[in-house]
């Protein structure tokens, strides 16, 4: 019969099926047999998201809330954070190679994120983290996160050569991100995105000294506590995405050999741009005056030094 052909499938098959499903399908698949029980558990791919609130109750694990609080949105925040607690509890694989948290939690959960974060870097095979705390925020809670002080605080003390030797993409939205001064830990990144991220401008004016194998550079409404000018010359460098960081008040790009797409949206003094040879794309973005004011002074800048 087919369901038992189904059955009977190769681990090695089983596990690349169950190992690309969201965590929340990967587990229905425990009910399929005593067999397909325990592959979920060994996924390395931990993806948790809004989904994870839905209704739909998981076999093995008790998602009850018993709460004073009666702030929906918040039930809801402790509701995630009780499954995924559940969820790493039963899971026992061997390495997590990708950690996605997608849902909007502040500092006071700050214990449940470090846990989360610090297990999957510790068994040193993570190569992608990404860290969207904004996601599935409810309209009611702007105003809480718009207060850079409820932000989660990144913990930096992971952000170092040796712990973070494995990671090669990395994404943080709604975080504050302030590592020491002997962070060295985009060493060994590719991808590097920070969307409403709260940093130093020590840490972006030093920040290319320390990427030197990035890619891919995405920053998008950062918040800085001093105004600050951006020197890119990064060789490897494809892709720089720059949008909406007020206090940025320049940026130089020299040297970027690999640069081919650029994306551009906000309000500048200046950007200039040599020793970019193969750069072929290139994109504004203009919703305001000051948006337009900032493209209008990219562009007496661009004819100038491109090839």
């Amino acid at each position: 019969k087919s369901e038992d052909l189904f059955l009977r499938l190769p681990d090695d098959i089983i596990e690349s099926i169950v190992f690309i499903l969201p965590i929340k399908d990967a587990v229905k698949t425990s009910i399929l047999s005593k067999r397909w029980r325990l592959f979920w558990m060994k996924t390395p791919v931990l993806n948790f998201d809004y989904n994870l609130i839905e209704s739909t109750q998981l076999k093995g694990c008790i998602f009850t809330v018993q709460t004073v609080d009666e702030d929906p949105f918040q039930q809801k925040r402790l509701l995630f954070v009780i499954r995924v607690n559940n969820l790493m509890s039963l899971w026992h694989g061997s390495k997590v190679n990708v950690l996605r948290v997608h849902f909007s939690l502040g500092k006071e959960f700050t214990p449940q994120l470090d846990q989360w974060i610090t297990d999957a870097i510790n068994m040193g095979a993570l190569h992608t983290l990404d860290i969207n705390l904004s996601f599935g925020l409810h309209p009611y809670c702007e105003a809480y996160y718009g207060n850079h002080e409820k932000y989660y605080d990144f913990p930096s003390r992971l952000l170092t050569k040796e712990k973070f030797s494995t990671v090669r993409h990395l994404t943080l939205k709604c975080c504050n991100l302030t590592p020491s001064c002997s962070f060295d830990g985009l060493v060994s990144l590719k991808s590097l995105a920070l969307d409403i991220v709260t940093l130093t401008r020590s840490f972006l004016k030093d920040m290319p000294s320390h990427g030197l194998e990035l890619e891919q550079l995405s920053l998008k409404k950062l918040r800085m506590d001093r105004d600050c000018k951006l020197n890119i010359d990064l060789s490897k460098l494809k892709y720089l995405a720059i949008v909406d960081c007020e206090r940025l008040r320049g940026i130089n790009i020299n040297g970027a050999v690999e640069l081919n797409e650029f994306f551009f949206a906000g309000k500048h003094e200046y950007c200039s741009f040599k020793n970019v040879p193969k750069l072929v794309n290139v994109s504004f973005n203009c919703n305001t005056d000051d948006d337009y004011e900032g493209v209008l002074n990219v562009l007496t800048k661009f004819g100038h030094h491109l090839p």
